[in-house]
């Protein structure tokens, strides 16, 4: 057999370069990593709009962070509009209304690259329901349970909370802790935007596309969790489109 060295290797493909990010390093300051963790929460409904923020002491303490770089990166997203800060012994740093239009102009000028998100979404969530109906425990069950029961709320900020923790408890319940991150990642992904409108929440056919998915892995069919999931995010897609009216 014959021995193949670096000189004999073919050249990678583009593609696969920038799969691999064979590419210069670009470190992001402590400031950007800072903004971009509490973005993630409140694009996860970890933080609402009205929320008051912890005190700059409590949550650089809480982030890992020195306060000068806490307060670089709230004033990056006071800037950007997703915070508000007042002055005084009674101020503090609330999360933001957004500007309607401007975010439903985004999301209109992104449609195409939110149906490649949800379209990816079907294929992790749907496997991750699958794997759930197969490895589910009795503790998991119960958590999922809980977590649908407390889908009830039509207040924007609740529901999406509500919402999220499911997903995230489908997850948790294959046991793969890269799937529960894989699904925060494409939640934050193609929520980000969305959930900054004024929307009817249709508490209704979440709660029916959520029971589905929870009984098929109660019942430990993996492909019926599967056809659900795929199901329910398909309905979202839609709705997210009539809301754009696109």
């Amino acid at each position: 057999m014959s021995t193949r060295t670096t000189s004999d290797l073919v050249a990678a493909p583009d593609l696969v370069d920038a799969a691999a990010s064979l590419t210069a390093l670009e470190v992001p300051a402590a400031c950007d990593v800072c903004a971009d963790r509490l973005v993630r929460a409140i694009h996860l409904g970890a933080l609402s709009v009205g929320d008051r923020l912890p005190s700059e002491r409590e949550l650089a303490v809480q982030l890992g962070v020195s306060r000068v770089t806490l307060r670089e990166a709230l004033a990056r997203l006071e800037g950007a509009g997703y915070l508000v800060r007042t002055r005084g012994a009674r101020g503090g740093t609330v999360v933001a209304e957004p500007d309607e239009a401007t975010v439903r102009a985004q999301l209109a000028a992104n449609v195409d690259r939110l149906a490649q998100i949800a379209e990816l979404r079907a294929a992790v969530e749907g496997s991750a329901a699958c794997l759930a109906a197969a490895r589910a425990g009795s503790a998991e069950l119960r958590a999922l349970r809980r977590a649908f029961e407390e889908l009830r709320d039509d207040d924007r900020r609740l529901f999406r909370r509500a919402d999220t923790c499911f997903h995230l408890e489908i997850g948790r319940a294959t046991g793969n802790p890269a799937i529960v991150e894989a699904i925060a990642d494409l939640r934050e992904r193609m929520f980000s935007l969305g959930d900054l409108l004024s929307f009817d929440v249709l508490l209704e056919t979440t709660r029916a596309g959520h029971g589905a998915i929870l009984d098929a892995i109660a019942a430990r069919d993996g492909e019926r969790a599967r056809a659900a999931m795929e199901q329910h995010i398909a309905t979202g897609q839609r709705e997210l489109r009539a809301l754009l009216r696109v």
